[in-house]
């Protein structure tokens, strides 16, 4: 749902900013500040995940997506809409970041790269969901239409609080090392060979979100 969330609204930036009479610098900032938004909320939810569980964690992250996505179909201007896709976008990067998380910690170490190719592939279907179904939906929904199917995942939601665990690994960490919000974040640098992998990782990403979101 994240990737077909952030690829719609490429596809329809032009029927939005027609009807909303939005400046072409208008139409493009609703990505940029949507990416701002999942970078933000990346580190908040990532941190909050750490203290308060992923699956608890990872359900706000996901109603937050959900509703905002929701307002954007009733939004009358550039100002509102623009709130509400950044405050989807921090739900949208809390979420991914978490569950993907939540995916590598509850399968075997030995499967915990199979794992994460699995969550990265469901962003790869969600883009593709996008591109087979903007076109088709778009004439009988329109672009308001579009949003309110991103409503659905907070149903999902509850369905993950009620069955989902949290994985066995994250657990026993929290009773044998209780540690501060910064010792996360600090664990991302402790040295050169980390610091410089971590740099990677970020450059990486954010050319992949960045290409992806253009084409």
């Amino acid at each position: 749902m994240d990737g077909f969330d952030l690829l719609i609204l490429g596809f329809m930036l032009t029927l939005i900013s027609g009807d909303l009479g939005l400046s072409t610098g208008q139409a493009g900032s609703l990505v940029t500040w949507t990416l701002i938004g999942a970078v933000l909320g990346g580190f908040v939810f990532g941190t909050l995940s750490d203290k308060y569980g992923r699956v608890r964690v990872l359900t706000w992250t996901i109603v937050l997506f959900a509703v905002f996505t929701g307002l954007c179909a009733f939004a009358q201007g550039y100002w509102d809409l623009l709130i509400y896709r950044t405050i989807a976008g921090i739900g949208l990067g809390g979420e991914f970041g978490i569950g993907m998380a939540l995916a590598a910690e509850a399968w075997p170490a030995k499967h915990r790269a199979k794992a994460t190719s699995y969550v990265a592939l469901g962003w790869q279907l969600g883009v593709l969901a996008a591109a087979l179904l903007t076109p088709l939906l778009i004439p009988y929904i329109g672009w308001r239409g579009m949003f309110m199917i991103g409503i659905i995942p907070a149903f999902v939601a509850w369905f993950f609080r009620a069955k989902l665990h949290e994985p066995e690994i994250f657990v026993q960490s929290k009773e044998v090392n209780e540690h501060s919000h910064t010792e996360s974040f600090k664990l991302l640098v402790k040295d050169v060979a980390t610091t410089k992998t971590s740099i990677g990782v970020a450059i990486l990403t954010s050319v992949q979100t960045l290409v992806t979101t253009v084409l």
